[in-house]
């Protein structure tokens, strides 16, 4: 189809290398001491919390959850963002390549974050440096992937016609909402960052 006026990219994942087919979960779990057969039920607790993350939530409200309901004990200065942020890394292939297709698309960002995570990552300074011309966080506008609300607004401020909006994320199924509205979708496998940039690279010539 191509035809492609504006390119709405995830953050976690795709622009930057997130916890997305790693063990950085583990190195958390085991970082606070949680036990094995503990591991399981707090993933799935936590699964559950992230849905009130992504709009507006403190993920930091999950450490007394875990002190409360699991019984896991965990510093009074511990700082659940930071754990998250400081495992993250630059993603430099697609970093030099959206330096090189800024002035040929207009770019935005379309990502689902918790309160601060955005501000976070752009001072560790793995973010490329662009000037998006859109950025829909969840956080900040109470919508989360893959609402099909969050897709509609996007869709708004990006003022491209649906068909014309090209959105790209590791998740297939945030792709799909995007799908319903008649956007252009590319996933992008963050289990292998270099493969999946050079076919990107290659979607879009």
């Amino acid at each position: 189809m191509k035809n492609i006026k504006f390119i709405y990219f995830d953050v976690g994942g795709v622009v930057v290398k997130d916890f997305s087919e790693t063990n950085n979960w583990q190195k958390v779990w085991d970082e606070v001491k949680i036990p094995p057969e503990k591991q399981k039920n707090i993933g799935e607790a936590f699964l559950a919390f992230e849905k009130e993350a992504c709009v507006g939530r403190s993920v930091e409200d999950f450490v007394p959850i875990l002190r409360n309901n699991f019984g896991v004990k965990i510093p009074e200065n511990y700082c659940f963002l930071d754990e998250f942020i400081n495992r993250f890394e630059k993603n430099g292939r697609i970093d030099v390549w959206l330096k090189k297709i800024k002035d040929k698309f207009q770019i935005g960002l379309l990502t689902n974050m918790y309160p601060g995570m955005f501000e976070a990552i752009q001072k560790r300074n793995i973010m490329p440096k662009i000037d998006w011309k859109v950025i829909v966080d969840s956080s900040k506008v109470k919508l989360k992937k893959p609402e099909i609300e969050i897709y509609q607004l996007a869709e708004e401020l990006a003022k491209t016609k649906p068909e014309e909006i090209l959105f790209i994320d590791n998740k297939k199924k945030n792709l799909e909402s995007a799908q319903q509205l008649g956007w252009q979708t590319f996933w992008y496998d963050s289990a292998d960052y270099e493969q999946s940039s050079a076919e990107l690279e290659k979607y879009l010539g």
